[in-house]
């Protein structure tokens, strides 16, 4: 495995060179310097935990955002107001908490009338995973994977019933998405849409330089 080392030679040679000739360094200057700028091992394992633990901070915020608003909007307007928040608010959120981050911020689900919200290529079998351990009574596990030669990392977990919010789509439906299931979805139980319990799942592209500068 691998180790990341970060040269801590730099530092000491400017600190050096600022000093004139006739001038000493004091050896707790020196150790002071020496201390801060210590070489740091990041192994696999440091960075793939780091990950782990960092998306499950972004997710359970992410979930806590998006249902103190909820509340907020069908306290303001009433429930009415909860339906134009999922076409309209759910995603500006995320964005704006995965900006905060410098990650990538989505909630996948086979049951979206959003195709944004549909599983991409590398996330369809993480979510068949997540299916197949609801059906089976398995505890479900947040995840972590490679992709893009390992510049990312993928972070998802399982989102299950009531932890969903806009359970059918988040922002404007698809201009091809007829207007019965629309209705059905809007007017639904949110267990009556999600097979098995399962609603989706937290998708979060996390870059390994960001988890690096968390060490």
């Amino acid at each position: 495995m691998k180790a990341q080392l970060l040269p801590v030679f730099a530092a000491i040679f400017v600190l050096f060179c600022s000093c004139g000739s006739d001038q000493k360094i004091s050896r707790e200057v020196f150790e002071e310097v020496q201390q801060a700028n210590e070489v740091k091992r990041l192994s696999e394992v440091d960075i793939f935990n780091e990950a782990l633990k960092w998306g499950e901070e972004i997710s359970a915020k992410a979930q806590n955002q998006l249902m103190t608003n909820l509340e907020k909007a069908i306290e303001e307007k009433g429930a009415d107001a909860a339906m134009e928040f999922c076409n309209t608010q759910v995603v500006k959120i995320l964005k704006e908490i995965g900006d905060q981050y410098g990650v990538t911020i989505r909630r996948v689900s086979n049951y979206s009338t959003n195709s944004a919200n549909q599983p991409l290529e590398e996330e369809k079998m993480l979510l068949e995973a997540y299916q197949y351990n609801e059906q089976n009574d398995v505890k479900h596990e947040p995840n972590l994977q490679k992709i893009k030669d390992g510049s990312i990392l993928l972070f998802t977990k399982a989102i299950t019933n009531p932890d969903w919010l806009c359970p059918d789509f988040d922002g404007e439906p698809d201009k091809d998405t007829d207007k019965k299931t629309l209705q059905k979805n809007s007017s639904s139980n949110p267990k009556d849409n999600a097979q098995d319990g399962l609603s989706g799942m937290w998708s979060i592209s996390i870059p390994q330089k960001e988890v690096v500068k968390r060490l």
